[in-house]
């Protein structure tokens, strides 16, 4: 009988163990929670989504002269947009982490990248629709010309091809400049899914020139965003994950340490200040100290050495939807509450605290509304598909 060997694979909710019955999943011969779900990182995850939701509501919302006379807590959370480098990084450790022992193939390339488009794309398309139809119906935002029928392909197809004068992709909801990142970094990866060297040389390619383009002017153009200097945080997430399965450091909690400690100096420098050199630098200081935090953690819960509240790995769970939902339902209490007539600063703090707990609410009535069963819906589909071609081919 062939031995078995523990994988990893990404499941609706998190990175699992494959490769042993559920009565008997292990690691390092520590019991896990049922669902052998690698727990820190969905409690980072989670902080990630928090970070985002106190960003927003604390620039966009309570800094806009629109809504409040002013912030009853300025530039308390400049510097939640960290929560982004969080997840670019996340998302290198796993993908690294679910790939590991693949087999190089062209079908394993087209297997990563459709299981990656049914993690992304149906759930943004019912956000993004619903944010199109409101800017249609409610600010014309077709008619003033401020949306464009390339915007809205940009946005549908998540492909970049306007950029805004900030350096942002064109697109319609303001957060999924994010997921353009996201999207061309699986296309480089499946590369590495399809051909480990070649993959590796291209990926190395790519975070050489990323790498360039930080001592470069910055011209705003395309290629500031193809060879963005963020792109380097999927890799320091694919290294941190390599040094987790090759376990060649010991003393992991002195890593998770230094990384808490590389992250809380960043962020005290962090005032908001829009000068792109320091943020790009600021930026790699966050991703650095997140790599060296997920992978002392993970490192420290794979020995059994913490303890993750059932809480944190929920929002964790729901961190997509969570993303993809908190800022239009920011915007949308706070257009209830100003058109109430109750946007007085009295009211300013309640409110600074109320608003970020409902968009977490919205974010996570969407996973387990719609989220969930909607990749449970296409689970069943892929699996129903594989049963019927097994059955066809033999």
């Amino acid at each position: 009988m062939q031995k078995q060997t523990p994988s990893l694979r990404l499941g609706l909710d998190g990175v699992s163990i494959k490769g042993f019955p559920a009565s008997s999943r292990i690691m390092d011969a520590m019991p896990l929670k049922p669902s052998g779900k690698i727990l820190s990182l969905q409690a980072l995850r989670a902080l990630s989504a928090i970070l985002v939701v106190l960003f927003h509501n604390s620039l966009e919302i309570f800094d806009n002269k629109k809504y409040w006379a002013s912030n009853p807590f300025p530039n308390s959370f400049s510097f939640g947009h960290s929560g982004v480098e969080i997840f670019f990084v996340i998302s290198g450790f796993i993908m690294y982490s679910i790939h590991i022992n693949d087999e190089s193939s062209v079908a394993s390339a087209v297997k990563f990248l459709n299981n990656r488009f049914v993690r992304i794309f149906p759930a943004y398309w019912i956000v993004l629709t619903m944010v199109l139809v409101g800017d249609i119906i409610f600010f014309h935002s077709i008619s003033d010309g401020s949306i464009t029928g390339p915007v809205v392909v940009s946005s549908y197809a998540l492909i970049a091809w306007s950029m805004h004068d900030y350096g942002l992709p064109s697109t319609v909801l303001v957060v999924a400049w994010t997921l353009y990142h996201e999207v061309l970094f699986y296309l480089i990866f499946s590369i590495y899914v399809f051909n480990r060297r070649v993959g590796l040389i291209s990926m190395g390619v790519w975070f050489l020139a990323a790498s360039i383009m930080l001592f470069t002017p910055k011209n705003l153009t395309f290629a500031s965003f193809y060879l963005s200097y963020l792109h380097i945080l999927f890799g320091f997430g694919l290294f941190s994950s390599y040094l987790y399965h090759r376990r060649v450091i010991s003393n992991s909690w002195i890593i998770a340490v230094i990384g808490i400690l590389i992250f809380v100096l960043a962020a005290s420098s962090d005032k908001g200040h829009r000068d792109l050199d320091l943020s790009a630098f600021r930026s790699l200081a966050y991703g650095l100290g997140a790599a060296m935090v997920i992978f002392g953690s993970a490192a420290m819960e794979r020995k059994g050495g913490i303890v993750i509240p059932s809480l944190l790995v929920f929002v964790g769970d729901a961190s997509y939807s969570i993303y993809l939902v908190h800022q239009p339902a920011l915007v949308f209490v706070t257009k209830i509450v100003a058109s109430l007539h109750l946007n007085h600063q009295r009211f300013a703090i309640l409110c600074y605290i109320t608003f970020p707990l409902l968009a977490l609410g919205a974010g996570a009535c969407f996973h387990l509304g719609v989220e969930r069963p909607l990749l449970r819906l296409m689970s069943c589909k892929k699996t129903k598909m594989a049963i019927y071609n097994g059955r066809t081919q033999t």
